[in-house]
């Protein structure tokens, strides 16, 4: 007697993959992009602002998102009235607008405005998965980086064991960069946009300097 075949579960993302928190005005939209983000990362979906800012916005925080994806018209707010009020919250936080056939005008204002990038929909390819990715991991080496910043300002000295464990924390974050950031229309974003695209090994030697910078300057203050 045969055996019925056993469906293999998705595997559950870890944590450290990063939460993607999905704005879609559109249910299907929604529902197919938790469908390919699921075994990636940490998703959940909303069908409105006012929806996924009841739980951004909560007291105990039910969210922190590493990257949220919107949808450039929502039922209750446009792309850009929602990319605004989540910067007021948090200014470093990947924000990726959903268009279609975006104008020159709209897309200068959204950039103007703080978006991270822009998605067009309909989706021809899936390569934005591993854009998401480099976004997450380079906002992450930014907030670690601002960390640092704070320590230095407050001239919290940090033993150099504690440096360099902290530094070599910032630079397992960078290798996670991919090495080049893949576009569905590259040149086009490129051109429009100029946006510089930083390599993981020069972030890597950024890292490198900082904690080489840091570390004299604390043996000096600790000397003085």
């Amino acid at each position: 007697m045969e055996q019925p075949e056993k469906t293999k579960a998705s595997p559950t993302p870890p944590t450290s993959a990063g939460e993607v928190s999905i704005i879609a005005a559109d249910a299907g939209i929604g529902e197919l992009l938790v469908e390919l983000l699921e075994n990636q990362f940490q998703v959940k979906s909303f069908a409105s602002l006012a929806e996924f800012e009841r739980s951004f916005l909560a007291k105990n925080r039910e969210i922190s998102p590493d990257l949220v994806l919107c949808d450039a018209k929502l039922r209750d707010a446009s792309g850009i009235d929602a990319l605004k009020r989540i910067r007021k919250v948090d200014p470093q936080i990947p924000i990726i607008l959903m268009v279609t056939q975006p104008d020159k005008q709209w897309t200068e204002e959204a950039f103007r405005a703080g978006v991270t990038d822009l998605l067009e929909k309909p989706f021809e390819s899936f390569l934005f998965i591993d854009k998401f990715r480099g976004r997450i991991a380079q906002a992450r080496l930014h907030r670690a980086q601002d960390r640092m910043t704070e320590l230095l300002r407050t001239q919290l000295l940090l033993t150099t064991t504690q440096a360099n464990r902290l530094f070599d924390q910032i630079a397992k974050d960078a290798k996670s960069v991919p090495k080049k950031l893949r576009y569905a229309d590259p040149d086009e974003d490129a051109i429009r946009f100029g946006h510089a695209r930083k390599s993981a090994e020069k972030l890597l030697h950024e890292i490198e300097q900082c904690r080489i910078e840091y570390l004299a300057l604390a043996e000096k203050l600790r000397i003085s």
